[in-house]
């Protein structure tokens, strides 16, 4: 159970991302380190990126709100470090370009000239190298997702907005989110817990047991082929929590 683990928590960088990539906006880049200086104007994040050396891992075709994108993974052979002042230099000052980030991950979000947003999330596990590098470009326009669309496997609590699907055909999953305007995060938490817990999902990480401490939950199910990740953000300068969860079959040989 212990590799089993081992490879469920490494699914927990993935889920921060998708968070990311269909959370910030403008009116969130505060939560971000921004430099206030002046970048260069006429270099794009594509541009940018083909000056480093990067291997394309993976690449999937997903629906996000209804709308089909493309997430690309790549592994980039440059130190995190590196990238950051790169990019800090590059894009310092550029109304166009948000970027912020924390000590092991770099967030960019590029405005195109037909309104769409490209996003890349540079992140770097402890210990392991090379860097990964989450590319999407989302479409003008978030699309509008109602409870009545909400997927049947992920509880949706009363009074829950902002609503967020994405489906993951190649690998049969599912991540949803959504914000509770007024909520603390232990009160979230345990209403969702006990939902999936209804549900006949058995808590892995136990770490909703300690409420007032928590930030999520593994859980798994039907003998330990299905698998939930639940994790909560505070959000809007924390009036509201965040409610993120993702999905998927563990197949046989991940088991072990």
């Amino acid at each position: 159970m212990s590799a089993l683990k081992y490879k469920i928590w490494k699914l927990v960088p993935v889920l921060v991302f998708l968070f990311s990539i269909v959370s910030l906006s403008a009116q969130d880049a505060d939560i971000y380190s921004l430099w206030p200086f002046s970048g260069t104007d006429n270099i794009s994040l594509s541009a940018a990126r083909s000056t480093q050396k990067t291997s394309r891992f993976w690449q999937e075709k997903i629906f996000a709100n209804g709308k089909e994108l493309q997430l690309e993974i790549s592994l980039v052979e440059e130190p995190l470090a590196e990238i950051r002042k790169k990019y800090a230099r590059l894009f310092q000052g550029r109304k166009d370009v948000f970027m912020g980030g924390n000590s092991n991950s770099i967030l960019l979000q590029e405005v195109q000239k037909d309104g769409s947003l490209k996003r890349q999330y540079f992140l770097e596990l402890s210990g392991i190298h090379p860097v990964l590098l989450f590319e999407m470009v989302l479409p003008p326009g978030k699309g509008h997702f109602t409870a009545e669309d909400w997927p049947s496997e992920l509880p949706l609590l009363h009074g829950a907005d902002d609503l967020t699907c994405m489906k993951f055909p190649a690998r049969e999953a599912v991540y949803g989110a959504y914000n509770m305007k007024g909520k603390m995060m232990p009160q979230v938490l345990g209403e969702v817990t006990d939902q999936l817990v209804s549900m006949g999902w058995e808590k892995v990480s136990r770490e909703a047991d300690h409420v007032f401490e928590g930030t999520g939950e593994v859980f798994l199910k039907d003998n330990g082929t299905q698998l939930m990740i639940l994790g909560l953000v505070s959000h809007n300068g924390g009036e509201d929590v965040r409610v993120s969860m993702y999905t998927r079959p563990i197949r046989k040989g991940e088991q072990k």
